[in-house]
């Protein structure tokens, strides 16, 4: 999208209607957004991605029809690079952040998946977490524990015993303490919400084991795997 901006703003690239038709409706709808809404989400502002594609798509034509070459190879390795993130972040595309979200907190876990490791460091709620993934949960459980019933701090609306799932819901009250033993599974949204409130409490420090603690295991980007089976019982 920057590409695009200089590319529509350059001197005699697009008429004054052109610019106010590509740009003031996504500027419009983000403002209005960020002034007058809750904070309910991204999906709020996802009318104005079409306007943002098509700023995209004049910084694309831009590199192919104005910069030879090297133009043509950069506007290869930026399509190559958004087929790469689709492929990395599938079948789990909602949860889905780009590079820049671990590059800015912790770029060491910059994956195929783009930044989406860290995208509960930024947001919460809707944004990453409408309670997907539990099929493939309940698969991650039966191959690595099978019989066992795991602890989940769950925030969608489907029942996850519906798909065979043996579970004890694990408040977020819970979350604010270590872990006793035990196989805790622990969704974007509570872990999002669980490190902000432990970080009111201990900032960085080990008391926020959720910061500090790396996940076991990551199912469908969406549920947050820590095995504390050998941790003292409280």
């Amino acid at each position: 999208t920057g590409l695009g901006l200089f590319a529509i703003l350059r001197r005699g690239a697009a008429t004054t209607m052109d610019r106010a038709f590509i740009l003031l409706p996504p500027a419009l709808l983000f403002l209005s957004y960020t002034v007058l809404s809750h904070d309910l989400g991204f999906r709020y502002v996802i009318p104005a991605l079409p306007f943002l594609h098509l700023a995209g798509g004049a910084g694309l034509a831009w590199l192919l029809k104005e910069r030879g070459a090297w133009g043509k190879a950069c506007a290869a390795a930026l399509c190559a690079w958004l087929v790469a993130a689709a492929a990395g972040i599938y079948p789990d595309h909602l949860p889905y952040f780009n590079e820049l979200a671990c590059a800015l907190q912790e770029p060491a876990r910059i994956g195929r998946d783009g930044g989406t490791a860290c995208g509960p460091l930024w947001l919460d709620d809707s944004n990453v977490d409408w309670g997907q993934g539990i099929k493939q949960l309940k698969g991650w459980v039966e191959r690595n524990a099978p019989g066992e019933t795991v602890q989940i701090a769950y925030f969608g609306s489907v029942r996850p015993e519906l798909y065979g799932l043996s579970y004890e819901r694990l408040s977020m009250d819970e979350l604010m303490r270590p872990p006793a033993a035990g196989l805790y599974v622990v969704s974007a949204h509570f872990l999002a919400r669980g490190i902000g409130e432990l970080a009111k409490r201990y900032g960085d420090g080990p008391g926020n084991w959720l910061l500090r603690t790396r996940p076991s295991a990551v199912v469908a980007h969406a549920y947050y795997v820590y095995d504390a089976r050998g941790a003292p019982a409280r």
